[in-house]
């Protein structure tokens, strides 16, 4: 995992280990809650999805994929169907009209 070091004001560390400490928490794992809520709000601000919207987004679409590739698939079968019965000498004879005759 990507690692940064960060040089904090005695200030801010104190704040910080509090914050932690009230959650039962860590001070690096407080800091990445931090982080990961203020993208998430810097996210929500500029109108970006969400993971769980996008994740929603890929779940239909994945449904619309799979419902395109099954028609697909049909009528990939209707073709071969078709195909073999053409190789096997499956012939359809033009209907000849005859012309009406005039009385």
């Amino acid at each position: 995992m990507p690692t940064v070091h960060l040089s904090l004001p005695e200030k801010i560390y104190t704040e910080l280990k509090r914050e932690a400490e009230e959650y039962g928490m860590q001070v690096t794992d407080i800091i990445k809650m931090f982080i990961r809520e203020g993208l998430e709000r810097r996210r929500k601000e500029r109108n970006v999805p969400s993971v769980d919207d996008r994740i929603e987004i890929l779940e239909i679409q994945v449904g619309q994929l799979r419902d395109m590739f099954e028609e697909l698939y049909k009528r990939m079968e209707d073709l071969r169907e078709a195909i073999e019965e053409i190789k096997s000498g499956y012939s359809i004879e033009p209907e000849i009209i005859k012309p009406e005759q005039k009385a």
